[in-house]
């Protein structure tokens, strides 16, 4: 019997050894995933905390998504913002890019008087002065009408938008906030009215220092002062 038991031990150790070492055929139909060990997961590394998705999406929104969300907040519902930056650049740089243009253009005829061409070459003609700086942007930026105009119609649009488009005119004047319906109608009009304002500025300066620069300083009137209002003369 000890010898039976003995012979059926070894006869069991071989053929899980056998079992162990030769691959197994995997029956037609049958899917490799029932031959396939059991994978350990830990379910303490899948877990996520609650915070560290809104943190990675505040890390990675960007400077434009957080303008476009403020924006959002002061101009009508479903307004195409994308529209609007693409007209306001676009009549910037016609009407106002217009007036710097202008300029050069006078200045550079004005330039051009001060110097006479011999067969010795170029020289400063002897006592002659540059013309008075108001003289040559004298209209040159009036352009600043039309992006004022521009600002009108787009307030007008966005009211029309609430009266006609969205209906939503009856319940923005039930709001608690009375201001909120003045506020989505003309704050972006008025900020892009105030960025043309500033850009027009900027424009003047750099008039103000191609004139103070580049004109041969024995050529600049005695007294240099820049009239804005000549510039915006109609």
């Amino acid at each position: 019997m000890r010898g039976n038991v003995t012979g059926k031990g070894e006869d069991m150790m071989r053929k899980n050894i056998q079992d162990m070492t030769m691959p197994k055929v995997v029956e037609k139909g049958q899917s490799d995933y029932a031959t396939a060990p059991p994978i350990c997961t830990n379910s303490a590394n899948l877990e996520f905390s609650e915070n560290e998705i809104p943190e990675k999406t505040q890390d990675q929104e960007t400077l434009r998504d957080k303008i476009g969300r403020r924006l959002e907040k002061i101009v009508p519902p479903g307004s195409d913002l994308k529209s609007v930056k693409k007209i306001f650049i676009a009549f910037c740089i016609v009407f106002l890019g217009s007036g710097i243009i202008s300029f050069l253009l006078t200045y550079g005829l004005c330039y051009a008087d001060l110097f006479e061409t011999t067969q010795y070459g170029k020289f400063i003609i002897p006592g002659v002065e540059m013309p008075d700086i108001n003289y040559i942007i004298s209209g040159k930026f009036k352009g600043i009408y039309v992006m004022l105009a521009l600002g009108i119609v787009l307030i007008m649009n966005n009211c029309r938008s609430f009266i006609s488009e969205t209906k939503s005119i009856y319940v923005m004047m039930r709001l608690k906030s009375r201001n909120e319906l003045i506020k989505r109608c003309a704050s972006l009009p008025l900020i892009l009215v105030a960025v043309s304002i500033l850009i027009m500025l900027l424009e003047l300066l750099i008039v103000y220092l191609v004139y103070i620069l580049a004109t041969p300083p024995e050529c600049l009137p005695e007294v240099i002062s820049m009239n804005i209002w000549e510039a915006l003369k109609w």
